[in-house]
């Protein structure tokens, strides 16, 4: 028990963006660059180190891969890095180690079903990157009856471009629907720009309309995930 939470600790942090990172080329050289930086009294300045730290972390949490990385780095339990450079090999042995600790974290029943779906997203944004469609679909689909907007966002992408799956723009609408009704702002904007599109294009409306039905017949089988009022 105390493995996992440490693991979805170390999630949480991850993908929420929530941790310090520290990044710099080892430690003595992070030691020089300290005793060089004069930080400012000012909280508004940043010093060189701190740009150094924000920059790299937005980097190696810019793809689904750093991010995978990050959680299979054992270092970056403490939710503090400092990124060394890594060789080829050593990268993919942390991104194999996160790849496991998410698959783990999924299958946690004892670990609520947030972080279990934001365990499943980052599974399936993963491998859309990386362009395996079968996992990544499977992925998402898990993640999003555990009420992950991510998974929803990736089946959105793979119905509306046909990757993977077949080319269905209604079955697209139901997960943009469904991705917006679990929080997802990609998904929520889409939508306000589809219904502007969606004036004087009856064809696109009804496609549009279709989406929605199906979104709340699902939403009906998945009661849990949504607030009702009836």
């Amino acid at each position: 028990m105390s493995n996992i939470r440490i693991i979805s600790s170390a999630l949480l942090s991850t993908i929420l963006v929530t941790g310090c990172s520290k990044t710099g080329v080892n430690s003595d050289s992070f030691n020089e660059s300290k005793s060089i930086v004069k930080r400012e009294n000012n909280k508004d300045k940043k010093s060189l180190y701190d740009l150094i730290v924000e920059d790299a972390y937005k980097v190696l949490t810019s793809t689904s891969r750093g991010r995978v990385l990050l959680i299979g780095w054992d270092e970056g339990k403490d939710n503090c890095y400092i990124l060394s450079e890594f060789s080829h090999e050593e990268q993919e042995e942390f991104v194999q180690k996160g790849l496991t600790r998410l698959d783990n974290i999924t299958k946690a029943l004892q670990l609520e079903n947030d972080v279990r779906g934001k365990a499943s997203g980052l599974l399936s944004y993963y491998y859309l990157e990386k362009k395996d469609f079968k996992h990544c679909l499977k992925w998402a689909f898990y993640g999003v009856s555990l009420g992950s907007y991510s998974c929803a966002e990736v089946l959105y992408s793979c119905y509306t471009t046909g990757q993977g799956t077949v080319h269905d723009y209604e079955e697209a609408c139901k997960w943009k629907f469904i991705g917006s009704a679990l929080g997802s702002e990609l998904c929520r904007k889409q939508i306000l720009e589809d219904k502007k599109r969606s004036h004087g294009n009856q064809e696109f409306a009804k496609k549009l309309d279709e989406g929605n039905r199906r979104a709340k017949e699902w939403e009906r089988d998945h009661p849990d995930l949504f607030v009702s009022f009836e």
